[in-house]
């Protein structure tokens, strides 16, 4: 018989949406406050470094989306 471990993980999406066309300057403020919830949301300082995948931004016709993932619900991380 196979021996294997099975788990179940729940994750939630962060997500910033900007509708274009906008600004460049609206754009460089969406980037730096997800940055900024990025480093909340995992416990991070100012200065710590980061990965240059820790968001993701998906361009679309009319808007920018930047999201991240964190471990657990958002009821969750609001309880934090």
């Amino acid at each position: 018989m196979a021996n294997f471990d099975q788990r179940d993980t729940t994750t939630t999406r962060r997500t910033f949406t900007l509708r274009t066309p906008t600004a460049f300057a609206e754009l460089n403020k969406m980037l730096h406050c997800a940055e900024l919830d990025y480093r909340r949301f995992h416990g991070l300082t100012d200065d710590a470094p980061l990965y240059d995948d820790f968001m993701t931004v998906d361009v679309g016709d009319d808007e920018v989306v930047v999201f991240f993932d964190y471990p657990g619900t958002a009821r969750k991380q609001a309880q934090a």
